[in-house]
């Protein structure tokens, strides 16, 4: 109960985040934020929603929908990225390059770890 209530809350902060920042920059490229974390930070809550409210109350609909709604998100981010690919061009595709969609990654380099002893 509190792992998914956890996961509610990051979920729809996820999204109120998300909306409050692309609200205020409708005609330029957001990549500040949490838009400089991850692409899509209203589906991704969205989607930690539905996961949440599948481990704290399953039924058999919301099992057998979760799946169809968590590929919708999935594919309306595609399609989010593909229009943002014909608007921004280049520098929407180096902004996709360093910035995932939806999971972060994690990496251990030069840049992240700091410089090298000789």
């Amino acid at each position: 109960m509190i792992v998914s209530m956890a996961m509610i809350a990051l979920g729809l902060g996820l999204v109120a985040v998300g909306w409050a920042q692309v609200f205020g920059a409708r005609h330029e490229l957001r990549t500040s934020g949490i838009y400089g974390v991850v692409r899509h930070p209203q589906y991704l809550g969205l989607i930690l929603v539905i996961v949440a409210l599948n481990i704290q109350w399953p039924t058999i609909l919301t099992l057998a929908m979760a799946p169809i709604l968590i590929v919708m998100y999935v594919r309306q981010a595609r399609r989010v990225d593909g229009d943002l690919a014909v608007r921004f061009g280049p520098a929407f595709a180096s902004y996709a390059a360093r910035v995932p969609a939806f999971i972060l990654r994690f990496r251990c380099g030069p840049a992240l770890a700091g410089p090298q002893p000789d």
